[in-house]
């Protein structure tokens, strides 16, 4: 008695958007002919794969191909089968990768279009010119497409979609290309924003705290923001221009230029209004560069109490009876300084007292011998986590290599009672061997690598040596090298709802095993 084992197939199917709309590839097609492939040939299926509107440029976004990977590394198929091997990557490099865990975990690779062996020097040869082919062809694509875009630009075709506050784009299904259209709801905020600039000489704050008090939203439904509204003012659509870029350097794609041409869509804004605008905006006074900036350590890092946005740094100057003026310092929420009362409260917390605790509180707990003692336990023991998916692993390759001993013992005994042939059993033994050779292999790798993570166990004294340099370095560095030295101890720094500076968290990075650090009041 004979007994052959019938293959299983993982089928793979991908098809970007471009190519759905120029080509017309279609996943359904790609899948039925996959399909009649294995009926022909005699193949089960495992299961099928499909990254729709999935671009071939990279692997990044393509859960179903991850998917398939995955499987492959636990043997659950024999094949792995696609219409073309530019389904699998347009990229080289990444097809180079792809092809390699197929061989590394015993999968074949086959493609329904285009014959080689991946298995053979000369197979691996064509295959690495047909992945060279598909890349190129893949950037020919990709300049065509940018060539076709810029040229509509200077044609001056819309190129904003539907994120201009005012237009809404309408495309014509199956012929790529539609028409703007004038939103006239929108309209009027837009020529609200342009009035309020020019006429009533009021600023960006001034603007979105107004818009947003009175209900208007951005074109994504957001509160404006002061960025936002610059933005608009300065978005030449709205007077019937396109903007589009045109390389200064084709052959690197650096720095490019920025270029307008004349619309097809129609303006919103009156060139008269455009232009009183930027007059108002080119003769506002421009803030001068404080001669002594002050450093705020905390921008960023010190969360507002009531969003958990990061605070930002703000000042006012009180003018004193001898004429001289007295400057406050302050740290503010950035929602509130960006779009306004409408989004979050100021939330004004002084910046010596809050940044005196920080300093007082994490110094506290640096000099402290208990904290330092936590790093070194939370440390050792991220050590040993590390090792415990090596030591799974180890397991899993000694389970299998027991199966293959026992697979082995019993083809031999069917062999001895008649029934299998020996052609069966040497074939058999072939892939046993073979099997045993890549879990060997990995066994020996797994082994160094558990070998090399035997690191040495982390003591106090090295970590309170560290973090003695770190103090060091602080008071050594400028203000703005010590903010980006802040940051990596610190990920965060939040206040109470009353913001009393009693109730001051400062929350770790991974240097400091992510602990939270507070009431020092307390432990003092």
């Amino acid at each position: 008695m004979t007994m052959q084992r019938v293959l299983k197939a993982a089928l793979y199917a991908r098809v970007s958007l471009e190519e759905q709309a120029k080509y017309g590839f279609s996943i359904d097609g790609q899948i039925e002919a996959l399909r009649q492939y294995c009926r022909v040939n005699l193949i089960d299926i495992y299961d099928i794969y499909i990254d729709a509107g999935a671009s071939g440029r990279t692997r990044r976004n393509r859960p179903q191909l991850e998917r398939m990977l995955a499987d492959a590394k636990q043997k659950r198929y024999d094949v792995a089968l696609v219409w073309r091997i530019s389904r699998l990557s347009r990229n080289f490099t990444d097809l180079l990768t792809i092809v390699d865990s197929f061989k590394l975990n015993g999968i074949a690779l086959q493609s329904m279009t285009e014959q080689f062996d991946s298995s053979t020097a000369l197979g691996g040869f064509v295959l690495q010119m047909m992945g060279a082919a598909a890349e190129l062809e893949r950037v020919n694509i990709a300049e065509n497409v940018r060539i076709s875009a810029l040229e509509r630009s200077r044609q001056g075709n819309w190129n904003a979609g539907n994120n201009v506050l005012g237009y809404l784009w309408v495309s014509t299904p199956g012929k790529g290309h539609g028409r703007v259209e004038v939103i006239p709801h929108e309209a009027v905020i837009v020529n609200q924003i342009f009035e309020l600039y020019a006429n009533a000489q009021l600023g960006l704050k001034a603007i979105t705290n107004r818009l947003n008090q009175d209900g208007h939203r951005t074109k994504k439904g957001n509160l404006f923001s002061s960025i936002a509204v610059r933005g608009i003012l300065h978005n030449r659509n709205y007077i019937g221009q396109i903007r589009y870029k045109v390389a200064k350097n084709q052959r690197t794609q650096g720095s490019v230029n920025v270029e307008w041409s004349q619309g097809n869509h129609p303006p919103i804004v009156s060139e008269e209004l455009w232009n009183k605008a930027h007059a108002v905006y080119t003769n506002r006074p421009k803030q001068i560069q404080r001669k002594t900036p002050r450093i705020y350590p905390l921008t960023g890092l010190l969360k507002c109490p009531q969003c958990g946005t990061g605070m930002i740094a703000g000042r006012t100057e009180n003018k004193r009876k001898d004429g001289t003026y007295r400057i406050n310092h302050y740290y503010i929420c950035g929602k509130y300084n960006s779009k306004g009362p409408i989004a979050c409260k100021g939330n004004r917390v002084r910046a010596n007292d809050i940044e005196s605790q920080f300093y007082r509180q994490l110094q506290f707990f640096l000099n402290n011998p208990s904290f330092v003692d936590g790093i070194a336990k939370a440390a050792n023991a991220k050590l040993d986590v590390t090792r415990t998916p090596l030591l799974q692993s180890l397991k899993e390759i000694d389970l299998e290599l027991t199966q293959l001993e026992n697979q082995q013992k019993q083809l031999f005994t069917h062999f001895e009672c008649g029934k299998i042939k020996k052609e069966d059993l040497l074939n058999a033994l072939d892939r046993i061997k073979l099997r045993r050779q890549d879990l060997s292999l990995a066994k020996n790798n797994t082994e160094l690598e558990l070998a090399s993570s035997k690191a040495p166990v982390i003591d106090p004294d090295t970590i309170q040596k560290a973090l003695e340099r770190f103090r060091e370095i602080m008071r050594s560095e400028p203000g703005d090298k010590q903010k980006e030295l802040l940051r990596k101890l610190v990920s965060k720094i939040t206040l109470p709802s009353d913001r009393s500076l009693s109730g001051l968290t400062i929350h770790g990075t991974e240097a400091l095993m992510h602990l939270k650090l507070s009431n020092v009041q307390e432990e003092c």
